[in-house]
């Protein structure tokens, strides 16, 4: 009689940048159970005894994903701004990983009530905003206000580079980003001193 071959040890981590790498090279519907096997080189038998479904695999996929975004979103900067250098990034982040990106923005996975909550929620995010110098003097909920229609500036021109609908060009981004800026802090200045 012959013996089978001992089944392939197939651990979470493994697992879960096997289904990363997945998304990153064929985009968010390619991750099914047996896509991932493929790639893993074993039956969906490891899969699903590491996860009970693939919503679940799904979840800790996205999770995973975020942090290494937030670990790209936060390289030093280059630019003199690093409130610039973020936004900078995050652009370039949906041009060099367009399925990263469609994944958690452009899929409806964000858990967040909105875009602005999402970055804004971090313990402190309002108060060391409050140190850039073009924040100086405003309350939270102008420093909360600005930086809404800052990120849905920067969110939407991120989507455009995803898609392919604007080219990327890193001076002319970071020329627009510096305009918008520029501009929605003018606002605010003038509606402090109205």
């Amino acid at each position: 009689m012959l013996a089978m071959p001992p089944s392939a040890k197939i651990d979470k981590a493994t697992a879960l940048q096997a289904a990363y790498e997945l998304v990153r090279s064929d985009g968010p519907s390619a991750v099914t159970a047996r896509n991932l096997a493929r790639r893993l080189g074993c039956s969906t038998q490891p899969i699903f005894r590491i996860w009970r479904s693939m919503d679940e695999l799904k979840r800790d996929l996205f999770t995973y994903a975020n942090a290494q975004f937030a670990e790209y979103l936060m390289r030093p900067s280059t630019e003199g701004n690093q409130f610039l250098g973020v936004g900078l990034r995050y652009v370039q982040y949906a041009k060099e990983e367009p399925n990263l990106f469609a994944m958690m923005f452009m899929s409806g996975a964000v858990e967040s009530d909105n875009l602005v909550e999402l970055f804004t929620s971090g313990a402190g995010n309002i108060e060391i905003m409050k140190m850039i110098p073009a924040f100086a003097g405003c309350t939270s909920e102008q420093i909360q206000d600005l930086f809404a229609k800052i990120a849905i500036f920067t969110h939407g021109m991120a989507c455009l580079v995803a898609t392919n609908d604007i080219p990327f060009a890193p001076a002319t981004v970071s020329a627009l980003l510096t305009d918008i800026f520029r501009a929605l802090s003018q606002d605010a200045a003038r509606q402090r001193t109205d």
